[in-house]
């Protein structure tokens, strides 16, 4: 397993899941290689975890919000071999979920789940839409988003997503040293 995450973005998703205090799934919204969905199964204990992802097919689409940016469709697609590996690692985990296609459509069905954190690292800004709106009404008060592609050159369309999103609700937007931003919901 893999992780293009920045150093510091891996430490700031460490100390969130350690400093979580209420109950519910932890979901990743844009696996990869799965380094960053290996590193949270090791901390979250027996929570469960949802693994979002196109899983292979990489990033399915680019809007006009996105076009100052280096991230293209189909960037970030994994081989056969790679995915094989993924599911060969997470699916004999019975606290993983493996949900492959593309987002929101693979959120049909999660209606009623209660999430204690969400770590989006999608790239773009459609997809960042769709999680956030998802997510947000779902996301347990006391509840993290973890964006780690907020401030990173390459992906304009996510910080744009996420600004609107902190503007719509009034919420504090914390940085991660270098890229990345979290906020917490208090109700």
């Amino acid at each position: 397993m893999q992780s293009i995450c920045g150093g510091k973005q891996l430490q700031q998703l460490r100390e969130i899941v350690k400093a979580l205090t209420t109950d519910g799934e932890i979901w990743e919204c844009g696996v990869y290689r799965g380094g960053s969905a290996k590193l949270l199964h090791e901390i979250i204990g027996n929570r469960t975890l949802r693994l979002f992802d196109t899983f292979g097919k990489g990033i399915p689409a680019v809007s006009s919000e996105d076009k100052d940016g280096w991230v293209r469709k189909g960037q970030f697609s994994l081989t056969e071999k790679e995915y094989q590996d993924i599911q060969d690692f997470f699916t004999p985990l019975k606290n993983v979920c493996l949900h492959p296609g593309i987002i929101p459509s693979t959120f049909v069905g999660l209606e009623d789940c209660k999430i204690a954190l969400a770590h989006i690292d999608v790239d773009v800004f459609d997809a960042y839409v769709g999680c956030l709106d998802f997510i947000y009404p779902r996301l347990q008060s006391s509840g993290y988003l973890v964006f780690d592609d907020y401030g990173c050159r390459p992906c304009p369309g996510a910080a744009k997503a996420v600004d609107r999103f902190i503007k719509r609700y009034n919420l504090t937007l914390n940085l991660t040293p270098g890229w990345g931003a979290w906020c917490q919901k208090v109700l």
